[in-house]
């Protein structure tokens, strides 16, 4: 994958964060990852030196404008020296990315909770050929993206209507039992130096995360709203249960079939593969094959070793191997290329065991025949029925599995509904979360 600078990376798109990446790399300009690789692996942002500020570096065609100084901003690749300069420079040379109601996200901000917090779900988990800018531009917009969800959700706790004062004490409890776990004011005085926290800061994490978290229990029924009862109901009752268990029961996808205990016998084989070089060679070709089989079955060599003397160059090895092969996939598709042995092979893949070995069969291609095979299971699991409906075990895994599923649909949907009463920057932003509500 082609490294395209700071600017959005359509293959990027494509593989993460589908619509976030694309919404965002339109408003965030080049400024906004400016040094951001160094920043990251420098550790968090209050223990950098050179506050959150990094030389600009030269723009590139493919990044966009180039990132252009404020009227009475420092000179490009300014750099603090002071503790004075670095405090400015870290007060008022940041930018915001992004506006909840009254609020501002920072550059700062995602940056700190990027190397505080870390990500929920990185976006460019299990993805090869990512190169470094391309992987710090996603964890970047992810980390945008949690800290807007995180902003409307603490909205959405003040939208609630619980009282002042109840907030109030709680955060006042939360706060304290904090100091005592840091052991008294002291200690607790040195770590918030440490961390670059204030008292009042703390306390106003603290209320942030009560509210954000009441706001949650309240839209997934889990907890009570401000009347002190459910206004969701999270119970999913038998019938409804049911109904997923038939959904699953009924589907073609093996992974929905193995949450109700259904499983296909897969299958390691090992093939011997033998070409005929001439029509003369058939029956030669043929006797060969029958004889190095009678040869393996009475103990006088091993399948491999008649792959590793005999078998054709190309399938030799690891290659001469099918690895866990669903049953029935394994069993077309050797119907397939020996056409004529549809019984012969059902025979060999009805109950199959390790060691057990298959007929010779040609392979006939336009009425000649091309080649010979042999085949050796390897490994073999067998299949599993259904689980029956009655399984208490099975009901509460769809319960549970009905349970996240309609929690996230109702935050989503939340949401969605918080951002039409809220002002929320950039626009396609707005979109996307708008878009996310109506799943």
């Amino acid at each position: 994958m082609a490294d395209r600078g700071l600017g959005p990376n359509p293959e990027l798109i494509d593989q993460l964060r589908t619509g976030i990446i694309s919404a965002m790399g339109k408003t965030i300009n080049s400024l906004a990852l400016v040094g951001l690789g160094a920043m990251v692996a420098a550790g968090p942002l209050w223990a950098q030196e050179q506050g959150p500020g990094t030389p600009p570096v030269a723009a590139d065609k493919t990044a966009g404008p180039p990132a252009v100084s404020a009227p009475g901003a420092p000179p490009m690749g300014y750099v603090p020296k002071t503790e004075r300069e670095r405090f400015l420079e870290q007060r008022y040379g940041d930018h915001h990315v992004a506006v909840v109601g009254d609020e501002i996200i920072t550059r700062s901000d995602v940056l700190i909770h990027l190397s505080r917090t870390g990500l929920k779900d990185d976006p460019t988990e299990g993805i090869e050929g990512l190169s470094e800018m391309q992987i710090l531009e996603a964890r970047y917009l992810a980390a945008l993206e949690e800290l807007l969800d995180a902003k409307l959700k603490t909205k959405g706790g003040e939208n609630l209507g619980f009282d002042p004062e109840l907030i109030e004490r709680a955060t006042n409890s939360a706060f304290q039992n904090q100091i005592e776990r840091w052991g008294g004011a002291q200690k607790a005085t040195e770590a918030l130096k440490s961390m670059n926290f204030t008292p009042a800061r703390l306390k106003s994490y603290y209320r942030d995360r009560m509210l954000a978290q009441s706001w949650e229990a309240t839209m997934t029924g889990e907890g009570p709203g401000p009347s002190g009862r459910p206004i969701q109901d999270a119970v999913h009752r038998p019938g409804e249960i049911f109904a997923r268990y038939r959904e699953l029961a009924s589907s073609r996808r093996p992974e929905d079939l193995e949450k109700v205990g259904k499983t296909f016998g897969n299958v390691t084989v090992q093939e011997f593969l033998m070409a005929v070089r001439s029509p003369a060679e058939v029956a030669e070709s043929e006797r060969f094959v029958l004889a190095l089989r009678e040869n393996i079955k009475g103990g006088i060599l091993t399948f491999e070793q008649a792959v590793a003397q005999y078998a054709e160059p190309n399938f030799r090895g690891e290659a001469s191997f099918t690895r866990d092969k669903p049953l029935a996939p394994l069993g077309r598709a050797l119907m397939r290329k020996h056409q004529g042995y549809e019984t012969q092979i059902s025979e060999f893949l009805s109950d199959p065991k390790a060691g057990d070995l298959s007929p010779v069969m040609p392979i006939i291609i336009n009425g000649r025949t091309e080649a010979y095979g042999l085949y050796r299971v390897v490994s073999a699991t067998a299949p599993t029925p259904l689980t029956s409906f009655v399984d208490l075990a099975l009901q509460l895994r769809l319960e549970k599995e009905l349970t996240e599923a309609q929690s996230e649909l109702r935050i989503d949907r939340g949401l969605a509904q918080l951002v039409r009463s809220t002002y929320v920057a950039p626009l396609d932003l707005r979109r996307e979360l708008l878009r996310r509500g109506t799943r």
